[in-house]
């Protein structure tokens, strides 16, 4: 019996020190990553891909905060860009409707000279994103998801891969272009400029944001953008069609009314 009592102990110490030192291992793997991270330049942010290798092993909570870190910086949602976002949602200077427009234009990808493939990584790291269980990671990825699809669609309307010059350009400039898109996508849903497949993802992404983030004390931050997302919840509706025309319409300061008015 103290043979097998001791076999039972020896048994259950080697697999504490075996768990201890995978744990070790990933607490390491995500140390590496995050100097990576640290060491990726402003100027050219797509090199946080390079910081992923790190992270491909593990599956855990940690491990996937990581790695949408190291896909939204790579999307160019740099620490510069993000507190422009937030200057300019806390700005009194800027009306209502330009916020919202412009926080959403901010969170749009930057893919060097291709706007579509910014789109299609916003899209991937949404998914990665997802799986943090973190609101504020939530919120940022599917913000982008929306901003990513209206700088696409702006670009296929200016002939443009770059999209808009969101460094150089005024708030209000930003807002015209944005709701430029959303203006055209409002009229044409069923566009190849738009894609329907694309304006359901940009509705499941605002409802995401408005049932994740904004609702609740995470608003505070963004008050303003948040009180006009939270109209979703009021619509009393799950239908992505409904949710597109409304969102479309409130990124054009105007007031929505169920299930197609704009006003």
């Amino acid at each position: 019996m103290k043979t097998q009592i001791m076999a039972g102990l020896v048994l259950l110490t080697a697999i504490l020190v075996a768990c201890t030192n995978s744990n070790q291992k990933e607490v390491d793997a995500m140390a590496k990553a995050q100097q990576c991270l640290d060491q990726v330049s402003d100027s050219d942010p797509t090199t946080a891909t390079n910081c992923l290798a790190y992270t491909t092993p593990y599956n855990s909570q940690r491990a996937y905060l990581m790695r949408c870190s190291i896909y939204l910086t790579a999307g160019g949602l740099v620490t510069s860009r993000m507190l422009s976002a937030y200057n300019t949602s806390q700005d009194p200077s800027v009306s209502s409707s330009e916020k919202q427009a412009v926080y959403v234009g901010l969170l749009a990808f930057a893919y060097p000279n291709n706007v579509a493939n910014a789109y299609t990584a916003a899209l991937n790291a949404q998914s990665v994103c997802a799986q943090t269980g973190d609101a504020g990671f939530i919120f940022v990825s599917n913000m982008s998801v929306i901003g990513s699809l209206a700088n696409s669609v702006w670009g296929s309307l200016n002939s443009s891969t770059t999209g808009i010059d969101f460094t150089n350009l005024s708030p209000s400039a930003i807002s015209t272009d944005i709701q430029q898109a959303v203006s055209y996508c409002t009229s044409n849903p069923s566009s190849a400029t738009c894609d329907p497949t694309n304006i359901a993802a940009a509705a499941t992404a605002a409802a995401t944001v408005a049932t994740s983030y904004c609702a609740g004390n995470n608003s505070s931050s963004i008050q303003g953008f948040c009180n006009s997302v939270d109209q979703i919840n009021s619509w009393g509706t799950t239908n992505t069609t409904t949710i597109t025309n409304g969102i479309m319409c409130e990124l054009q300061g105007k007031t929505f009314t169920p299930p197609s008015t704009c006003t």
